[in-house]
């Protein structure tokens, strides 16, 4: 076989770029190529496609910037069908957004159960979500226990190079729990010590 036959059949084996990899070139502002509207564009097109990382994606996208009535909607919209993917990283954004009263009027009995879900999948995010609710008690009662419990599970799933990013709030918590005894205290020095 020559060199250009090798070549060609190389090119026909590459797969082809989806939707969602074309997006990111146009919504990298670091590519040179950034136009947001072809980003949305493709974006809008992987949500045709049934990606639910398009719907995530969009969402964020749409809800970064300012935005239109209807372009918040579009965005509730790719979230609720990824939801109905079981995409956890939705159930995350949802969550966040019923939390904080951003798009959406505030409920966080709803923003609770929406982390939950995404808990249950192993969603990071919605793991540390739920440690820092519990552990302010601003939106719902202070449950050191659950906080605690959360934090744990957020450590469980998290890169071992990127856990002393919870580290430091998961140490403060365990020294500041009610039943301040020997074992929190020195769970927290653990958790500290390669910092």
């Amino acid at each position: 076989m020559n060199k250009e036959n090798e070549n060609q059949k190389a090119v026909k084996q590459e797969a082809p770029m989806s939707a969602r990899e074309i997006s990111e070139v146009f919504l990298n502002p670091v590519s040179g190529l950034y136009d947001r509207g072809w980003g949305l564009t493709f974006l809008r097109k992987g949500v045709e496609d049934g990606d639910p990382l398009c719907m995530v994606r969009l969402a964020d996208v749409l809800l970064s910037e300012e935005h239109t009535e209807e372009e918040r909607k579009e965005a509730l919209a790719a979230l609720e069908k990824a939801i109905k993917k079981n995409y956890a990283p939705a159930y995350t954004m949802l969550g966040n957004l019923y939390s904080a009263g951003k798009e959406v009027k505030k409920d966080v009995p709803l923003a609770l159960s929406y982390y939950e879900s995404a808990a249950r999948r192993k969603n990071l995010t919605a793991l540390i979500s739920f440690a820092e609710i519990y552990s302010k008690g601003e939106d719902t009662p202070k449950d050191i226990t659950k906080a605690e419990s959360y934090y744990r599970k957020a450590c469980k799933l998290c890169d071992p190079s990127i856990v002393f990013v919870l580290a430091v709030p998961f140490a403060k918590l365990l020294v500041s729990h009610p039943k301040e005894d020997k074992k929190a205290t020195k769970e927290a020095e653990e958790l500290l010590l390669p910092l």
